[in-house]
């Protein structure tokens, strides 16, 4: 969020960062890392 604030607006940041969110949600709703850690 602070470093995607350096390069756009805090608006345009905040709305960027939710979407970023949201495509790992939708693209790996299992996790970033593979399957979870037990």
């Amino acid at each position: 969020d602070g470093i995607i604030s350096m390069f756009f607006s805090p608006t345009l940041a905040k709305i960027i960062a939710t979407l970023v969110v949201a495509m790992v949600l939708v693209f790996r709703p299992q996790g970033l890392f593979g399957t979870a850690p037990r």
